[in-house]
C-alpha cells in the first residue's frame, strides 16, 4: 500500500494495511462500517485513562493503572487447574505477580521467558501481602516513550483496545501529512489545530491534558 500519497492513504480499504486478514477486516467492520483508513482515523477513543507509570511500585500504587518495567524471575506452575498460573518478578523495588487464568499456559513460556525485562500495563492489585497484576498487558515501546494517557476505543468481539491502537499508530507513523480541510483562514480565527495535529492529539495524547484533547475533538 502506498503511504507516501495522502490522496491515495485515506480511502484505502483498512485491508490493505499489513497483517489484516479477510476475518480480522469483517471484524473491523463492525467498528468502522466503512472499512477506509479514514473512517478508522475518525474512530475517535470513547474515553482515555490516566496512567501511572512508576519506575518503583509501592502501596500508593494499588488499585492504579500503571506502567512500569519488570524482570522475570520465575514461573510458577501448579497441578491444581483451579490454581492460576503465576509468574514472579521484580521491578528492582519489590517481588510481585503476574497472574493468568487461561487454561492454555504454554504460550506464556516463550512470552515471559526467565530473565526477561519487559514494560508492562495493568491494574496494581494486592492480595494476601503480595503485589499482583491480572493478565497484564505487554506494551511495545520504552518506558520513556510511553503515553501516560491511554486512548479507549468502541470495540466489538474478538477486536481489543491494543489491536485498534497498534492500527492506528500504523497509519500515523508511516503516513504524510494530510491536506486540511479547512481553510487557514478558519484554522487561525478559530485557534484550531490542524488535521494531523488534531489526529495524534485525540489519538495519541500523552503529555497534554484533557482539555486540550476536547480542543482537539472539536
Amino acid at each position: 500500500m502506498d503511504l507516501n500519497s495522502s490522496n491515495s492513504i485515506l480511502n484505502q480499504p483498512i485491508s490493505q494495511l499489513q497483517n489484516i486478514g479477510p476475518s480480522a477486516f469483517s471484524k473491523i467492520q463492525k467498528i468502522v462500517p466503512s472499512g477506509t483508513i479514514k473512517d478508522l482515523l475518525l474512530h475517535i477513543p470513547a474515553n482515555y485513562h490516566k496512567l501511572t507509570i512508576s519506575q518503583e511500585l509501592s502501596e500508593q500504587h494499588i488499585g492504579k493503572l500503571v506502567i512500569c518495567s519488570v524482570t522475570i524471575l520465575r514461573h510458577m506452575r501448579s497441578t491444581n487447574s483451579k490454581i492460576p498460573y503465576k509468574i514472579e518478578c521484580t521491578d528492582g523495588n519489590i517481588l510481585l505477580y503476574l497472574i493468568f487464568f487461561s487454561r492454555n499456559t504454554s504460550y506464556l513460556n516463550n512470552i515471559f521467558s526467565v530473565n526477561k525485562s519487559l514494560v508492562i500495563k495493568g491494574k496494581l492489585q494486592i492480595f494476601r501481602n503480595e503485589f499482583s497484576f491480572t493478565h497484564p498487558e505487554i506494551m511495545n515501546q520504552k518506558m520513556d516513550k510511553i503515553s501516560d494517557i491511554d486512548s479507549v476505543y468502541r470495540l466489538t468481539k474478538d477486536i481489543n483496545n491494543k489491536y485498534i491502537q497498534n492500527l492506528i499508530a500504523l497509519i500515523l507513523d508511516k503516513s504524510p501529512v494530510f491536506p486540511e480541510w479547512i481553510n487557514s483562514t478558519h484554522l487561525k480565527k478559530y485557534n484550531f489545530y490542524s488535521w494531523n495535529e488534531s489526529l495524534e492529539k485525540i489519538h495519541r495524547p500523552g503529555g497534554i491534558g484533557f482539555q486540550e484533547i476536547e480542543s482537539s475533538r472539536r
